[in-house]
């Protein structure tokens, strides 16, 4: 996806109204985007997501484990999940190519979201594509083995599981999101990052 956004003539007033909210009790809306990251270990069958805070803001950003906090909602457009695969391989055997298709096909991948135990999806893994990252083209005749080019993510950023705002998520409701397949071996553990993009509805302050 590209980026865009509108661009239309105000004058001071009306920016002024924009950038002031008319009452502090009505909430701000912000573009925004949640993510967690997981590992996938071999032969794994069951990985959940946003249960936990992360320490490290670069793997995560939830506030609180499985709940937004109070006064704090958010309607997701989209679901997305890359694969942190953060070296090329050059090698006989396309090992990172080969554990990615063993989650989203060997696995039979699905993705569950669970809010106060209503159930949304099951998604087959699939439908949910990248947020966006590297993409490389490689075209060669007769290329040794020792020369295949290896990486692989999770198809292109074209808005991934696209929900367009009808599900929301509200302060202190539990909800859970889970990513669960048969077992499948890998060469090694994967990282995957889930993310939710929408609109964030929170207190003005």
């Amino acid at each position: 996806m590209s980026l865009k956004f509108p661009v239309r003539p105000f004058n001071f007033g009306e920016m002024a109204a924009l950038a002031s909210p008319a009452s502090a009790s009505q909430p701000e809306a912000i573009p925004f985007t949640y993510y967690d990251t997981q590992d996938f270990v071999t032969n794994w069958t069951r990985v959940s997501f946003f249960a936990n805070p992360q320490n490290d803001p670069t793997l995560g950003n939830i506030e609180q484990g499985g709940t937004l906090p109070i006064d704090t909602y958010f309607q997701i457009y989209s679901i997305n999940l890359d694969w942190l695969v953060s070296s090329v391989v050059t090698a006989a055997t396309p090992t990172q190519v080969n554990d990615l298709l063993q989650i989203l096909n060997g696995s039979r991948a699905i993705l569950q979201l669970t809010i106060a135990q209503k159930q949304y999806g099951p998604w087959p893994l699939s439908f949910v594509h990248s947020s966006g990252g590297i993409r490389a083209t490689l075209s060669q005749s007769e290329a040794a083995l020792a020369g295949i080019f290896n990486y692989g993510t999770n198809y292109d950023a074209d808005g991934g599981l696209w929900l367009d705002g009808a599900i929301i998520l509200s302060p202190r409701q539990s909800f859970t999101m889970t990513i669960s397949g048969v077992a499948a071996a890998l060469t090694a553990t994967r990282q995957g990052r889930l993310s939710m993009t929408g609109v964030k509805y929170r207190q003005v302050r």
